[in-house]
């Protein structure tokens, strides 16, 4: 089994808060709406993430550690070769190939996303910190 999650919880949020009001879930889909800033949104999509995530972890802590590969985002965003090459290894040992970086996506975070975190960093209250500290699991 091979998880991926981000580190970025905060990101995350924001990036799926958008998503929900846009209505664009995936570059080059059409935009049906507009994305206004809504701390509370950006909480409930914090939370929803976190506990998905905590569901996921009581599920593997069942899982031998050889049979699961939990992959950062961030770092296969950095480093999509190394990370493709290690999923590959963790798939089949024996296999001896390259591992072919495949056609990126456009990124759909931008300025918007930008302006989100810093504007939620400076509004965040001590009850929701949790959100800007780094996931890991």
């Amino acid at each position: 089994m091979i998880w991926i999650y981000r580190r970025d919880l905060l990101g995350q949020s924001i990036s799926r808060c958008v998503a929900e009001q846009a209505g664009q879930w995936i570059s080059g889909a059409t935009r049906r709406g507009t994305s206004v800033y809504n701390y509370e949104a950006i909480v409930r999509n914090a939370k929803l993430i976190r506990n998905q995530n905590l569901k996921w972890q009581a599920f593997f802590a069942n899982v031998p550690d050889r049979s699961l590969l939990a992959v950062v985002y961030e770092d296969l965003l950095s480093d999509q070769s190394k990370q493709l090459a290690t999923v590959n290894r963790f798939l089949d040992p024996d296999l001896n190939v390259s591992p072919q970086t495949p056609e990126k996506t456009r990124k759909q975070s931008g300025q918007t996303s930008i302006d989100w975190t810093k504007r939620f960093a400076a509004e965040v209250s001590d009850l929701h910190k949790w959100i800007l500290e780094p996931q890991k699991f």
